[in-house]
């Protein structure tokens, strides 16, 4: 393979690796988000405006901040480990394309073992 043609694709795998984390955060901090206001509402909301029993409010926002027990931080680290190699690799075709010399054949498989996964 070129060396451009590895540089854009270990360019387009870390953004992608990105986004994963992104849409990760974004998931857990949305949970937490509603799970507090929920909170707040059952908690801070005069009773008059909130007829009923406040004990549901409480537990469904219990269950929005309890729901992060299962966030997936496993796959989190995983992509950010994955950002990390890519970068360490991106590196190293940038330097074989200074020198003038061929991408190492082991660089261009442990790319498509990263893609791999």
């Amino acid at each position: 393979m070129d060396t451009r043609d590895l540089t854009e694709v270990v360019e387009d795998a870390r953004q992608r690796q990105r986004d994963t984390v992104r849409w990760y955060l974004f998931f857990a901090v949305g949970v937490l988000g509603v799970g507090i206001v929920i909170l707040a509402i059952a908690l801070f909301v005069p009773k008059s405006l909130v007829p009923a029993d406040q004990k549901w409010l409480v537990t469904l926002g219990g269950t929005f901040i309890t729901s992060l027990c299962s966030f997936p931080l496993h796959q989190v680290t995983a992509a950010r480990n994955r950002l990390g190699t890519l970068g360490l690799l991106e590196r190293l075709i940038d330097k074989a394309a200074a020198r003038g010399e061929p991408v190492d054949p082991r660089i261009e498989e442990r790319i498509l073992k990263i893609l791999e996964t």
